[in-house]
């Protein structure tokens, strides 16, 4: 099941920018869909995989330059939505984890999608309406019990 992670439906109105990664991502920079709210200024448009320090719908300050897509420089105005990483074990019940895991995000409004549907990661913004108490005890719980594990994206 895979479940898009980009808030807009329209791409026509979207760019790219590359955020640079730290040295223990697996890559040296991130591409994220954002939408051009001002000069250097963007809205961003979908969960970063690993791109630390932004959410979804955060407006970034970004270096612009001709020819090349902007680079993030900063987050100017933060959303109040939370980046987290979810990573299910491979273990025979890892499908059924993740649909649960799914479930229960979907009833506080995330948006969330996995890094192919045979792996075990998945990107999650979970937005600033969403009572972050019963989420956070829930992913306590599931990481307690060796079901899945979470980090923190921007908080």
């Amino acid at each position: 099941m895979q479940h898009e992670n980009r808030k807009s439906n329209n791409t026509q109105k979207l760019t790219k920018i590359v955020v640079s990664l730290s040295e223990d991502a697996p890559s040296s920079e991130e591409t994220l869909w954002a939408e051009r709210v001002a000069e250097a200024l963007y809205r961003l448009d979908n969960t970063p995989w690993y791109a630390m320090g932004c959410a979804l719908d955060d407006i970034v300050e970004c270096e612009e330059r001709p020819g090349e897509f902007a680079r993030f420089v900063r987050v100017v105005r933060p959303s109040g939505n939370r980046t987290i990483r979810l990573f299910v074990p491979d273990t025979l019940e890892r499908n059924a984890m993740k649909q649960k895991i799914f479930a229960y995000l979907q009833r506080f409004g995330c948006v969330f999608e996995e890094f192919g549907s045979s792996k075990g990661l998945i990107a999650v913004s979970i937005p600033v309406t969403a009572n972050w108490d019963s989420i956070s005890a829930w992913l306590s719980e599931i990481e307690n019990n060796q079901s899945a594990y979470w980090e923190s994206g921007n908080f």
